[in-house]
């Protein structure tokens, strides 16, 4: 019987001299001029003589080489060919890679099959500067088929707030390429870029039936960062139910209020809170609090010349409502 186990760990460690050191069994430490070092393992299938590597030393480790090289000899007693089994696999990877067509491609192709349909060469150029400036650097190497809405919402997130217009544009750029992948069958499923009834907030939702922008404060920034690390991977939403995952109900807040023995407050009091503080203690415009909460302000005649909803105004004073409550 041929002796198995002859290297300690301390030898392969200290090896210098460059060849092929022996453990037994077929298995071998090569060490080349360079200093590197990697398992191999001899075995002989139907007659025919075969070496194959286990992987590199010290990443692979004597007691893993060894765990390896037992399990590639089983095989080969079951008449199994260890090194087949392995470029089998291998040719399996290189198939499904060959299947992968990324963002970056995708979007190539689209401007490409557009470009003489467009009125000027100015036309495909913005389309390709706006993409490798904002979408290429989270989707150019994705699979385009497995883009998700987080993906986009990482995309136009930094721009959305400071460029509208430009992320208005980008948003509807990745959905064509992402239409296209559709129709070429490189996804399945909706555009997760969509606006209309997936991005947008519906002004339904709304008591004065209109989107509603919440400008967030340093605080109110840094508990949404703590929430990643706690956040259940399942749902977007962001204080969800640890029961469903479905948003919190108004009731969850009051429950809490019961738990605090604070009957002498209400949920609903925190928002008249905001503004007592706002109207007494600041000098901030009373539209811009009634804004805040959502409401409408003015008559029907103000509103309609009024278009804007003074966001980076809001801003500053939410964060002064923060400071205030800390």
């Amino acid at each position: 019987m041929v002796k198995a186990n002859k290297l300690t760990q301390l030898q392969a460690t200290k090896l210098k001299e460059p060849g092929l050191h022996g453990d037994g069994a077929g298995l071998w430490l090569k060490v080349t001029e360079g200093g590197s070092m990697s398992w191999i393992l001899r075995y002989a299938f139907n007659g025919r003589e075969r070496w194959t590597g286990l992987g590199p030393y010290p990443d692979v480790s004597l007691a893993e080489a060894r765990d390896k090289a037992a399990t590639w000899r089983r095989e080969v007693r079951q008449g199994i060919d260890p090194m087949q089994v392995k470029q089998q696999a291998a040719a399996v990877v290189r198939a499904e890679q060959a299947k992968t067509v990324t963002f970056d491609t995708c979007a190539e192709r689209y401007i490409e099959s557009h470009r003489s349909g467009w009125k000027s060469a100015k036309h495909a150029e913005q389309w390709t500067s706006t993409l490798q400036a904002y979408a290429s650097p989270v989707l150019g190497k994705m699979d385009v088929a497995l883009i998700e809405t987080a993906h986009i919402m990482r995309v136009l997130d930094p721009v959305w707030h400071t460029k509208a217009e430009t992320a208005s544009r980008l948003r509807g750029r990745v959905e064509a390429i992402l239409d296209w992948a559709t129709v070429h069958r490189y996804r399945t499923g909706d555009n997760p870029a969509r606006w209309k009834g997936h991005l947008d907030v519906p002004g339904e939702r709304m008591k004065a039936g209109r989107e509603h922008r919440v400008p967030l404060s340093n605080a109110a920034v840094e508990l949404l960062e703590q929430l990643k690390a706690v956040k259940l991977a399942d749902t977007e939403t962001v204080f969800p139910s640890v029961r469903d995952h479905k948003p919190l109900s108004d009731m969850t807040l009051t429950a809490v209020l019961r738990r605090m023995q604070r009957s002498d407050i209400t949920v609903h009091g925190f928002r008249s809170s905001f503004r007592d503080w706002a109207a007494e203690a600041t000098d901030y415009p009373q539209e811009m609090a009634e804004m805040a909460l959502a409401h409408i302000v003015g008559n029907k005649v103000e509103a309609a010349y009024r278009r804007g909803d003074m966001l980076e105004k809001r801003r500053a004073m939410m964060q002064a409502w923060a400071e205030h409550s800390l």
